[in-house]
């Protein structure tokens, strides 16, 4: 009925921020590994590997923070009753789970310096915040939009052809990732 669609229209309105603050939650913990990682190869931890093979425990260090928090999110958004079913959440935290380890991949073979990067990291979480349509949608700078894996995570849950996108943004960032790991 209208009223139905109208009641769920409202409910996906005031539910986004939720939704939103938990993936950037999740770029949190991404970005924090990314800072462990630094610190870990600052200490010498992967001397031992060759400089283009450093790629590796990078991912993994970045791929353990979000993919843990994003099981939990998962269970929030379940247990919230923002679920929006099995197949679409499953899908779309998978696909921002790979984006996001790519986004924080980067971060982590970019930055030497763990004090640097963490005092951007503050920075980068508000960009997130102002960005990515976790309170507001602002229809401007949508070339650094599109730069931010909230930004595909957010509309792609509730547009499917965001998704395809989605998949066009992770193939170019796990490509600038592997270009930054061979000039390192």
């Amino acid at each position: 009925t209208l009223e139905q669609s109208s009641n769920n229209k409202e409910l996906s309105y005031l539910v986004m921020p939720i939704r939103g603050l938990m993936a950037i939650l999740i770029m949190l913990c991404g970005l924090a590994s990314a800072l462990v990682f630094i610190n870990d190869k600052k200490c010498g931890k992967f001397d031992w590997l060759s400089r283009k093979n450093q790629i590796i425990p990078a991912f993994a260090q970045c791929l353990a923070g979000i993919s843990a928090s994003a099981v939990f999110v998962l269970f929030g958004l379940f247990f919230a009753g923002i679920w929006e079913g099995v197949l679409k959440e499953v899908v779309s935290m998978l696909l921002f789970v790979i984006a996001s380890t790519g986004f924080c991949l980067i971060f982590a073979l970019v930055f030497k310096s763990t004090s640097k990067f963490a005092a951007l990291i503050p920075a980068f979480i508000v960009l997130m915040l102002v960005l990515s349509p976790v309170f507001f949608d602002f229809n401007f700078l949508h070339g650094i939009k599109s730069m931010l894996p909230t930004h595909y995570y957010l509309f792609g849950i509730h547009n499917s052809s965001y998704l395809k996108g989605f998949v066009l943004y992770i193939v170019c960032v796990y490509f600038s990732a592997r270009l930054i790991s061979r000039l390192n």
